[in-house]
């Protein structure tokens, strides 16, 4: 595992405001279960701290400001087939202050009036560990590398993958 550096963080925001979106798995309910769904992202702290919102009635993201549950945001570009994985613990509010530190005018869409930022809550993931993979490699250095792994009876090695921990 590495330490998450300035220049590693430069990357990580950069994936995160390309990409924006990406599934949100909780563990924090009586059950036990692993729930998900989609999230964008709104807000990357220099710590890698992110922000996001969801309406509080979201079931699937039932979290409350009282108890810290663990979560796992997955994002991925499947384009320059990068992937990242973000794992931490929550931290809910619904205070108008942190709603308006990250608010921006495509939240409207589904908040459009006074009254809907009511609903919003604030899910912000401090993470402990993130791992980023990164398979983009030229298609024919690839099938190259595929071939000589056949050959040689060696396990195929894909591209490159980290493991970033942030001590908290």
């Amino acid at each position: 595992m590495e330490e998450f550096t300035i220049e590693f963080y430069n990357q990580y925001e950069a994936f995160i405001r390309h990409v924006k979106t990406g599934i949100m798995v909780v563990a924090c309910n009586p059950g036990g279960l692993l729930r998900s769904h989609p999230i964008s992202i709104e807000k990357v702290e220099q710590n890698g701290t992110i922000w996001m919102v969801a309406k509080k009635e979201v079931s699937a993201l039932n979290l409350t400001p009282k108890e810290q549950c663990v979560a796992c945001v997955t994002l991925s570009d499947m384009e320059k087939q990068q992937f990242l994985s973000i794992s931490g613990t929550t931290s809910v509010s619904s205070e108008e202050k942190e709603i308006s530190e990250i608010w921006n005018p495509g939240m409207q869409l589904w908040f459009p009036s006074e009254e809907d930022r009511q609903h919003i809550k604030v899910i912000k993931i401090i993470p402990k560990e993130v791992t980023y993979w990164d398979y983009h490699e030229n298609p024919i250095a690839q099938v190259l590398q595929a071939a000589q792994s056949l050959i040689s009876g060696t396990p195929y090695k894909a591209g490159k993958a980290a493991t970033y921990t942030l001590d908290k």
